[in-house]
């Protein structure tokens, strides 16, 4: 149900999130950090008016439209929204099942001597869903295929025709921009954080070294002064909804901004193709490069970085050199035209960004380093004893003690399926857990891998983090060795997920930390834009019942925000109604918490 921030003048959609947000932002508000900051000069997004005019200083923003808190259309009544919300996001109730409900409801109501209920049906709920004015943005659709020479021979997906569904993308970031849940949020300047030591910080996005240099490129037009720049973030990953029932995958791309604010002004706004979020596979063919090679330079042996790509010189390249050098000799494949060749300033293989799930969690940690020391532990002991071993691990690891931040695992590592929130818990314990049972040069492996983890998740960086991050990797790839040394591994690491931590330090002085640019955003976006709503769908074109989901999602969203700032969403629906009807004491005094 919705639930509204007084302080912050944030909405929720449950109560869970609503009072954990509480408990951790003013329960105990935290102190301002001693941090100073240049801002530039020159796009600097000054207010302005409807028509982009620059306003005086200090002008009020336009008032918003004016509606009554007594104004809930489409809906009835505070009531009837929230039963709105609950049976669409929340019940995951069959729709013969919720139109059951109803009629037993109606039935009671008869009964009592009233008539009917809020709604005649789940048709009925959906309908006035549909009516709500904000967050609509349909979807349109175009159909794509392979338009190349196609033989006998030819794999099955040069045959076939893809649709492609989409929103505006303008249209998305004006919504982001204009909500009122991002007031005083994030930052819409291009700045520079020092501490009070002088030390560079580096945080978001807008605190990076690619947003100032934007900055710098656009404000070369004098036109553009005064302006606003918006990074617009992407991210694409694959996602599998019915591996048993005829493996049916979907590929969605996800859209944000990289400087999410609003406190009311219009703002001339160029919007930029910012960071890539993109797991390997999709690097590879976002870049245009061979598999195997690095996106971001030119190594093909992945042991050590080599010189990098950019835009410029790989536009030369394919003017220079024929399809066969260029994927031998630059693991170029010139049969791919990255999207970004198309934006005038935009460089994709600049623009991918680190990924803290796939590189570091997932990758290096679970599918490297966890699966190489299970591989010397079977290879280096009989298998009773390697048994023995392992079982030992688990039995340290089930010991864990309670402690905040500690996650304790009954079974061990007996995981049906890892998450990267399993990883991320066993990153905490498994040193402890295999001392004693591996050479003193793998234990130094995975602390100096640890610290270089540890380092990157960091919420902000300085230049002595940095330094720190460097020795680490060194550190990290020189212990590595042993596996080779015992036979595990070839003595060259030619692997795309570990290569990528040599480019860490340099990409977050570019964008910032790298938790805000993860994978494990677009995958929990999965759920709810994915997975859940093909679950609630009848399995037949099921694509276009989940974009209608979405659709729904969107305007009960926006719905729950401007109802929230117009202060009608204060305490639970019981209570407000009591004191509707003047059974209850008034809310003016409530506060949250």
């Amino acid at each position: 149900m919705g639930h509204f921030c007084t302080i912050c003048q944030r909405t929720w959609p449950t109560r869970s999130s609503f009072y954990a947000h509480l408990r951790r932002l003013h329960r105990n508000p935290r102190p301002n950090a001693n941090v100073h900051y240049e801002y530039h000069h020159k796009l600097n997004a000054l207010p302005c008016d409807r028509d982009g005019h620059f306003l005086d200083d200090g002008a009020p923003p336009p008032p918003h439209p004016a509606r009554l808190q007594t104004d809930w259309s489409p809906f009835e009544n505070r009531p009837a929204f929230q039963f709105a919300e609950f049976a669409f996001e929340k019940s995951h109730t069959s729709t013969q099942d919720l139109n059951e409900q109803l009629r037993l409801w109606e039935a009671y109501n008869i009964l009592k001597g009233n008539e009917g209920t809020m709604y005649d049906s789940m048709k009925d709920v959906l309908s006035t869903i549909d009516d709500i004015s904000l967050g609509d943005l349909p979807w349109s659709s175009f159909h794509v295929r392979y338009t190349g020479p196609i033989d006998e021979d030819s794999p099955s997906w040069k045959r076939h025709v893809y649709t492609v569904h989409t929103r505006d993308t303008l249209a998305v970031q004006a919504n982001f921009l204009k909500n009122q849940d991002f007031a005083g949020a994030f930052d819409y300047r291009p700045f520079r954080a020092y501490t009070q030591g002088g030390s560079r910080q580096w945080s978001n996005l807008m605190s990076g070294q690619w947003a100032w240099k934007q900055a710098d490129e656009i404000a070369k037009d004098p036109n553009t002064h005064g302006s606003m720049l918006c990074p617009v973030i992407l991210g694409a990953d694959k996602t599998t909804v019915s591996v048993a029932t005829g493996h049916q995958e979907f590929h969605p791309v996800y859209m944000s901004s990289g400087n999410l604010h609003n406190n009311g002004h219009f703002r001339r706004t160029i919007f930029e193709i910012g960071p890539f979020i993109a797991d390997y596979p999709e690097q590879v063919v976002l870049a245009g490069i061979v598999s195997g090679w690095c996106p971001k330079c030119f190594a093909q042996d992945l042991s050590e970085p080599d010189r990098p790509r950019f835009r410029a010189f790989t536009e030369h390249l394919l003017v220079l050199e024929d399809d066969e050098t260029l994927w031998n000799a630059f693991g170029i494949d010139a049969d791919i035209t990255p999207f970004t060749s198309n934006f005038p300033r935009a460089d994709i293989c600049e623009l991918l960004s680190p990924d803290l799930l796939h590189q570091l969690i997932k990758g290096t940690f679970k599918d490297h380093l966890i699966t190489w020391i299970e591989q010397f532990i079977a290879k280096t002991n009989s298998l009773a004893n390697a048994q023995r071993i392992m079982s030992d691990i688990d039995r340290r690891i089930t010991t864990v003690p309670n402690f905040p931040g500690l996650r304790r695992f009954p079974e061990g590592r007996g995981f049906n399926q890892w998450t990267g929130n399993d990883s991320k818990a066993l990153m905490k314990v498994i040193i402890p857990a295999v001392v004693g049972h591996l050479p003193s040069d793998m234990i130094r492996c995975l602390v100096a891998f640890m610290d270089f983890c540890y380092l990157a998740r960091r919420p902000s960086h300085t230049l002595e983090d940095f330094a720190r991050m460097e020795d680490s990797l060194r550190r990290f790839h020189q212990y590595r060795a042993v596996f080779a040394t015992h036979g595990i591994h070839s003595d060259r690491f030619s692997l795309p997920r570990q290569h990528a931590l040599s480019h860490y330090v340099p990409s977050i002085k570019l964008f910032g930390s790298p938790n805000g640019l993860c994978s494990s955003i677009t995958e929990s976006k999965h759920i709810t834009a994915v997975k859940k709503p093909w679950r609630a769908s009848n399995r037949h074109n099921s694509l276009k019942q989940i974009l209608d989901t979405n659709v729904r999602m969107s305007k009960i969203s926006a719905a729950r925000i401007d109802f929230g700032h117009r202060g009608m969403l204060k305490g639970d629906v019981l209570t407000a109604a009591l004191i509707e009807l003047g059974i209850a004491a008034d809310l003016d005094e409530w506060s949250p918490g």
